[in-house]
């Protein structure tokens, strides 16, 4: 008697089964062998020679020191199976002078690896033109073979190089030199010389007159603008950082530079146009000298500054290096017109400082015609004072009109003649016996800096 076999669903789900089953012990019978024979032959294979490469290939980016040396240290892995002697070399393109291996210098000097090894180098590249883009090579010889290794080493300019140092040493000397060309000038031009201690009012920024102060901060702004985002990735007058260093620090001298006038003024109480008294502040003008010429070596700075930051931008672009040439003289427009804005930058602080001693010495005149006026008027009102006190008191009162006159006339200043005599007069006073008499004067009138 025959069995029938199930031909449905069920049936077929159980003959697929068996069959799989089947196919995975036969599976495993066959691979059984290999995998347990696989650590035996593993374990006769020779080991690895040595290789030892970086452990982070990545380039870096270095600023080097004041000696224009470079340090830096990188991890060093033995993945070979024998111990192993790195070796190291310093590559560079045609462009990078003074990459060699002469100026390579590891620390320590000979190190063996074991296998699986990791170790700290230390480097220091030495005597590199700046910038400049070297390749530290790490070698390991095997035979006659040798496994390298690089990594990329991206030297940055210096903070400043030397002709940033010129550029300033410049600046300095421009605006000595205006400051003592204004003293000259302050004395040649009314016939007399005028004392270093002459007082005057405190310092005040204004808007429309301290535009060299204005427009040294508003370049301060553009040249850190640029220094972050426009320079190119080597620079060679100085680093990004300190491209940005010089900005800040130009920007905090033109912020100091009128308290070093306030740092030496003196204070005094005095009456004031009402019933209250105020505070009079005074300084001398030597100060104010000082206060000018840092003022405007910090302008002439700036501009020295914004001009080698665009010569980074621009130095291959034909229009930064055009010239044209008038007969003999050669002019290259760039340089040239930043030379001119400094000349011009130089004028207006001459004009400016002279302008500021004439009100200054303005104002001092007419306070002691005013003086002299009253002075004389009591004199001869009192009758109590001997006939030379009268005669001095008479003497001025017919003279002084024709000073003040000629105060105004001459643009409220005084030549020297005028300004001489009105001093004998003010001395006669002085000596005829009487005490001077104290008039109202007014303190001397705030500055505009730079």
């Amino acid at each position: 008697m025959m069995r029938s076999v199930g031909c449905g669903p069920h049936g077929r789900t159980k003959k697929i089964g068996r069959v799989w089953l089947s196919i995975a012990i036969l599976a495993l019978a066959i691979g059984c062998p290999f995998a347990c024979a696989q650590p035996a032959n593993v374990a006769q294979q020779p080991p690895a020679n040595a290789n030892i490469v970086f452990v982070d290939n990545a380039a870096v980016t270095l600023a080097p020191d004041s000696s224009g040396a470079v340090e830096f240290e990188a991890a060093v892995k033995n993945s070979g199976g024998l111990p192993g002697d790195p070796s190291f070399e310093l590559l560079g393109g045609p462009n990078a002078v003074g990459c060699i291996t002469n100026n390579l210098v590891v620390k320590p000097e000979k190190k063996t690896l074991a296998a699986n090894e990791i170790a700290v180098m230390q480097f220091a590249i030495k005597e590199v033109t700046l910038p400049a883009t070297c390749y530290v090579e790490l070698d390991t010889k095997v035979g006659n073979d040798v496994g390298r290794s690089l990594k990329q080493v991206k030297l940055s300019q210096q903070y400043a190089t030397a002709t940033v140092a010129h550029h300033m040493w410049l600046c300095l000397k421009a605006a000595v030199v205006t400051v003592v060309l204004t003293d000259v000038v302050a004395c040649i031009w009314p016939r007399r010389l005028l004392s270093l201690c002459l007082a005057l009012g405190p310092p005040a920024w204004e808007f429309a007159k301290s535009w060299t102060s204005t427009l040294t901060l508003a370049g301060a702004l553009v040249t850190a603008a640029l220094a972050l985002s426009a320079l190119p990735e080597s620079t060679q007058h100085a680093s990004k950082a300190g491209y940005a260093m010089l900005t800040l620090a130009i920007s905090l001298v033109v912020v100091v530079a009128p308290f070093v006038f306030n740092l030496f003024m003196v204070g005094s109480i005095e009456p004031g146009t009402s019933d209250e008294n105020s505070v009079a502040y005074r300084g001398w003008l030597v100060v104010l000298f000082i206060s000018c010429a840092v003022t405007l070596f910090a302008g002439l700075a700036q501009l020295a500054v914004l001009y080698l930051l665009l010569d980074e931008v621009f130095r291959g672009y034909g229009f930064w290096s055009y010239s044209f040439s008038i007969s003999t003289w050669i002019f290259t427009v760039v340089p040239d017109a930043t030379l001119l804005l400094g000349f011009a930058l130089c004028v207006h602080a001459l004009r400016s400082m002279l302008l500021t001693i004439r009100l200054q010495v303005s104002d001092a005149t007419a306070a002691m015609i005013e003086t002299v006026k009253v002075q004389a008027n009591a004199m001869a009102k009192t009758g109590s004072i001997d006939k030379a006190a009268k005669a001095a008191a008479e003497d001025a009162r017919k003279k002084v009109p024709g000073l003040a006159e000629a105060y105004k006339t001459d643009g409220y200043f005084l030549q020297r003649d005028k300004h001489t005599e009105l001093l004998q007069i003010a001395k006669a006073l002085e000596t005829a016996g009487q005490p001077p008499l104290p008039a109202p004067q007014q303190p001397p009138r705030s500055w505009p800096i730079l």
